[in-house]
């Protein structure tokens, strides 16, 4: 995979809340309220990871980008999971 596709692809993790909502069962009121305040952290964590990833491209060392990609993907998806209100 291409690094440019990668930077791409954490952007895009910061929504997989979106994704989540009609496939997982969400909790009443409350879970509401924290799907609100989840959304905008994990889209604003996301961009922020993409852009520590660009300058970690930058240096063009290849085998720390790809452990770091993973490290970071990893990230992201444990905390959508962490912070979704499952019921």
């Amino acid at each position: 995979m291409k690094d440019f596709s990668k930077v791409i692809l954490l952007i895009l993790s910061g929504f997989i809340t979106f994704i989540l909502i009609p496939i997982i069962p969400m909790a009443d009121g409350g879970g509401s309220l924290i799907i609100v305040l989840t959304i905008p952290f994990l889209i604003a964590l996301g961009i922020i990871l993409s852009i520590v990833y660009y300058f970690i491209y930058i240096k063009k060392n290849k085998s720390n980008r790809n452990h770091v990609f993973v490290l970071m993907m990893v990230f992201m998806i444990f905390l959508t999971l962490l912070l979704f209100p499952f019921q």
